[in-house]
């Protein structure tokens, strides 16, 4: 998704605030791969079993293999949990949150639990250029949490880390800027009809937007067909 908001008619949105519980959300990080790297400082593994390792620092490769995860020689039942004091690392990409890693047909699904602040905070660069004036950081704040916690969006998670859902980088793509942006508008998002909205945004309009119904299929009040006021 890119930097602008699909829907019109704002009448009929209204500024909330999102309750406590639904704070926390599941983000697929990797779907179905069979092998990777994950670690960090001060982390601990749990299994399925309750098997767990000492607090470690550093990283070490995971593998697919039988219905488990692999680690070195030791094997771990799925699904597996890894949680530290200063986020995990998958890849080489450094996340606040943790980690749960489950099997996915013949391989692994990479999972971030992390809270919805803390994730927006890896979210905005990618959408919106930190440079960009304040009230234009924290109005796409409000969008992204908005979209974030409308509905599920990837099967069984909230969402992906994918421009088809949103592009999340984790810790790397944070800046003083976006996380002002955040921080000031902190569980706010877009309802209608006392549920959140749902708030698509895109790069470019072409000059006009177009209704929900045309491209979905499905009549949604807001989501109707307005001229873009920014010159292309």
């Amino acid at each position: 998704m890119k930097k602008q908001i699909f829907a019109a008619a704002i009448i009929f949105v209204l500024l909330w605030s999102v309750p406590a519980s639904a704070r926390e959300i599941t983000v697929l990080l990797k779907q179905r791969v069979t092998q990777g790297s994950i670690g960090g400082q001060g982390v601990v593994l749990t299994d399925a079993r309750g098997m767990y390792t000492k607090p470690f620092n550093g990283t070490f490769k995971i593998s697919y293999a039988n219905g488990a995860m692999k680690a070195g020689k030791v094997t771990y039942k799925l699904p597996v949990t890894m949680k530290g004091g200063s986020g995990v690392v998958v890849d080489g990409v450094k996340y606040k949150g943790s980690l749960v890693i489950e099997r996915n047909g013949s391989g692994l699904n990479i999972v971030n639990k992390v809270d919805v602040e803390e994730y927006l905070k890896g979210v905005l660069k990618s959408e919106m250029s930190p440079s960009w004036p304040k009230e234009a950081l924290k109005a796409q704040a409000v969008l992204a949490r908005t979209y974030t916690l409308a509905s599920k969006k990837h099967g069984a998670y909230d969402i992906c880390d994918e421009t088809h859902c949103q592009v999340y980088r984790g810790t790397a793509d944070e800046s003083p800027a976006i996380t002002q942006a955040v921080n000031e508008t902190k569980g706010q998002i877009l309802t209608y009809g006392g549920a959140p909205a749902q708030t698509f945004f895109f790069s470019d309009s072409g000059g006009m937007t177009t209704s929900s119904q045309s491209v979905w299929g499905g009549v949604v009040p807001y989501l109707t067909p307005k001229a873009d006021p920014v010159p292309n």
